[in-house]
């Protein structure tokens, strides 16, 4: 079956952070083939292709870019995505439960976009004083109900 949704998550140079993403992931995509997940390397060196084979998950596919920039990196997801939709997750996130099932919910719904809950998750301790301003930076919680219209707060998602 040719994947509905192609989960894209671009990566450099983070391998243990990539390998807590896949691992969330993973569990989450469902056996009749509806979403694939592809990891999108752009380190030159292709430091995420071992992880990613390592995994053999047929679901999973690795490609690289060797333009530098996240915005090459990204375009080249979207130019290898198999599904009609697309998805993205930053190497740095843990899918929660049930994430890749709200993304097929909503293609199901026709929705022309979705956004979820983004916590953010550090790699050490923060400088004193800043917790609070990274926290409200970074994290993306409109605090509304599952499936809910957000068009009125489209400000605060964060895409770019």
């Amino acid at each position: 079956m040719t994947p509905v949704l192609t989960i894209a998550a671009p990566t450099f140079r983070r391998p243990e952070m990539l390998r807590g993403c896949i691992e969330s992931l993973l569990p989450q995509l469902p056996p009749d083939g509806r979403a694939e997940l592809l990891v999108a390397d752009n380190d030159p060196e292709g430091s995420a292709c071992a992880l990613v084979e390592g995994f053999g998950h047929p679901a999973l596919r690795y490609v690289q870019e060797l333009r530098p920039g996240v915005a090459h990196n990204r375009n080249r997801a979207v130019a290898e995505a198999r599904g009609r939709y697309i998805g993205f997750i930053d190497d740095d996130e843990i899918a929660r439960p049930g994430w890749v099932d709200a993304l097929l919910r909503h293609v199901d719904m026709g929705a022309a976009a979705s956004f979820g809950i983004v916590r953010p998750r550090y790699l050490g301790p923060r400088e004193p004083g800043l917790e609070a301003l990274l926290d409200d930076l970074y994290t993306r919680d409109l605090g509304r109900e599952q499936d809910a219209d957000i068009t009125d707060s489209w400000i605060r998602v964060g895409t770019g």
